[in-house]
């Protein structure tokens, strides 16, 4: 009797797990998913699974590619394209929003240029500058590393950069009544911190492993830095976070993490 209620509590775990999974899946990708999801306050703690499968997808170009002949160049743009296709341009659009309210002179302003669906100019050059930079990175990664070992760093890029978003939701106060934001109030902690774990375990196992310790501990720098950077804009600016906010500081964590790894590998 006792072995089958264990058995039957893994098992609900196991499936609830699965459907928080399959969640977080559609909303931070295009993947067709026919499931009814739940609340993304409900299932983002699993962001560092979904991370570590996006990072993946990712890669899947390259390495298809590196089987007939390795073109740093065509790499890095591939890796640039295939991430912004499987999140549908989803974090690009928090930064370009993010980076127009700038040109707002009132919190009420800047939350309601953030809403606007058009494109300012401070919000075009965000997404020029961050596409550009990312490149460059990445094809010095490509043209100075092996490729296996850049598509660890990418991997484990994907998986840090999107767990950044968890910090500003638990740490930020919601800054509009709707969107992601609001439902910041619902994040389980234990889950979160739970999520901080399963980050640190993946990218520790990943970096450490198969390339270096210094490489991870910058990784991790940069992480930090990113998030009270992008905290701290946020909080001077609107007095919270919304869900551009967290799109605009995956960014700029992808963008650091990038660059902290160059000047260290």
């Amino acid at each position: 009797m006792i072995k089958n209620f264990k058995l039957k509590e893994i098992n609900k775990i196991y499936k609830d797990i699965t459907l928080d999974f399959l969640s977080c899946l559609i909303f931070f990708t295009i993947i067709p998913i026919k499931i009814k999801p739940k609340k993304l306050a409900d299932s983002i703690y699993t962001i560092p699974l979904v991370s570590l499968f996006i990072g993946a997808l990712v890669t899947l170009p390259v390495i298809l590619l590196s089987l007939f002949k390795q073109i740093d160049l065509l790499h890095s743009i591939l890796i640039i394209i295939s991430s912004s296709i499987i999140s549908g341009c989803l974090h690009e659009d928090g930064l370009a929003d993010f980076s127009d309210a700038f040109g707002g002179n009132t919190q009420k302003r800047r939350l309601e240029i953030m809403n606007d669906s058009n494109i300012g100019t401070y919000g075009t050059l965000a997404i020029v500058f961050s596409v550009l930079i990312r490149f460059i990175l990445i094809f010095f990664l490509f043209s100075s590393q092996s490729i296996s070992d850049v598509l660890l760093i990418i991997i484990s890029v994907s998986v840090l950069s999107r767990t950044s978003m968890l910090y500003i939701l638990s740490t930020l106060p919601a800054a509009k009544k709707t969107g992601l934001g609001k439902g910041a109030k619902q994040l389980n902690e234990s889950k979160i911190f739970l999520s901080y774990i399963a980050t640190i375990i993946i990218t520790l196992f990943i970096l450490v492993i198969f390339i270096n310790l210094k490489v991870f501990i910058a990784s991790i720098f940069a992480l930090i830095a990113a998030c009270l950077i992008v905290s701290f804009i946020a909080w001077k600016k609107i007095r919270g976070q919304t869900g551009d906010v967290c799109g605009a500081v995956q960014q700029v964590s992808e963008i650091l993490i990038y660059l902290f790894i160059c000047l260290v590998i």
